[in-house]
């Protein structure tokens, strides 16, 4: 076929361009270092990484899927195996810059699934398939109202004297947590 090969051509003259092979290293290592700093996460396992490709496990298929939401929503796309891992691999004409942008969002996802699998309870249970959550807001939303209702509704205690339900503070403090982590506001 004329037209893959012509394509195919246009690759080969730009990967092997001089300037664009004068520009890879420093990607390759930002991108490496990068990587490799990411073992310093409690909730990272293991690392495999060469070049611009890395496979990132998680010590759980639940971590692993909450970064991933995580990172979509702060659009970096990595590859969702639906495992204990995600798998990384930018364009290589993505700059420096931009993979230190792109780390900074998968740190942050780290560091919020971390939270949020701190809090347990009733908000872990409520919002622990990220996917689901995004199919309910997206497709069902009376759906996902009723599964935060009833999270809420078994954070709440009946005080028969008062007649009225009781919000304790722990219950507030976790609730506000996980609206911080979501990115919700709960008041």
């Amino acid at each position: 076929n004329t037209l893959c090969c012509a394509a195919a051509l246009a690759n080969l003259e730009f990967l092997t361009d001089e300037s664009f092979q004068n520009t890879l290293p420093a990607k390759v290592e930002c991108f490496e270092r990068r990587s490799k700093k990411l073992m310093n996460y409690e909730s990272v396992s293991k690392i495999n990484c060469r070049g611009m490709v890395t496979g990132i496990i998680f010590k759980n298929t639940r971590t692993a899927n909450k970064v991933v939401n995580n990172c979509i929503l702060n659009g970096v796309l990595p590859v969702c195996t639906f495992r204990e891992s995600i798998k990384l691999g930018p364009p290589l004409t993505i700059t420096v810059d931009a993979i230190e942008e792109a780390f900074d969002v998968i740190e942050a996802a780290i560091e919020a699934a971390a939270n949020l699998q701190m809090l347990g309870g009733d908000i872990a249970e409520a919002f622990g398939d990220p996917f689901e959550t995004m199919y309910l807001a997206r497709n069902k939303p009376e759906e996902l109202a009723e599964k935060v209702s009833s999270m809420v509704e078994n954070m709440m205690t009946f005080n028969e004297e008062t007649g009225q339900y009781d919000f304790p503070a722990e219950a507030r403090m976790q609730l506000k947590a996980a609206g911080d982590q979501l990115g919700i506001n709960v008041d």
